[in-house]
């Protein structure tokens, strides 16, 4: 899930979809893209009905097919596959980052119908977890991008170049 990317210039989600898509294939089925459009080959889509950019129209319309989902914001390539699977495990959203973690329709339907009214604002809609998450900062600049690529290890940055 993404928005319009205003900080960043561009579509922030090409840099990171592969490496994301990746790490939820170990752990989850069916892994979907949400876009307003499908944007790259070969990946599964779930094209989004609403026009407008807030995660929430999206998340009801996968609650509304899905009785629970786990949700992955586009600009979070710091997140690892250990703590996406201690997310999975607890049933919770991450603390400080709505748009990572699980959502259960029984559990969080009506709150989210709430917001729906109100601000479309996902925080305290799902319960977060109690576990410390120091890497699930979003890349909203290219400066930011520009660090998370020097952070990375030699190998992973020679591919980072490539792409």
């Amino acid at each position: 899930m993404g928005g319009k990317a205003r900080r960043f210039g561009k579509d922030k989600t090409a840099l990171f979809y592969r490496l994301l898509y990746r790490r939820c294939k170990k752990l989850f089925f069916p892994v979907k893209l949400v876009a307003k459009r499908k944007k790259y080959p070969h990946y599964p889509f779930f094209i989004e009905k609403s026009s407008n950019f807030a995660p929430i129209f999206p998340l009801m319309e996968l609650l509304g097919k899905y009785p629970i989902l786990f949700i992955l914001s586009g600009d979070t390539p710091f997140i690892s596959p250990l703590q996406l699977g201690k997310l999975k495990k607890a049933r919770r959203v991450a603390r400080g980052n709505p748009l990572v973690g699980v959502y259960i329709r029984r559990r969080d339907w009506h709150k989210l119908k709430r917001r729906l009214q109100t601000d479309y604002r996902l925080q305290k809609v799902a319960p977060t977890s109690p576990l410390p998450f120091p890497q699930l900062e979003n890349i909203n600049t290219f400066s930011q991008w520009r660090r998370w690529k020097e952070s990375l290890p030699p190998y992973y940055q020679i591919i980072a170049k490539l792409k």
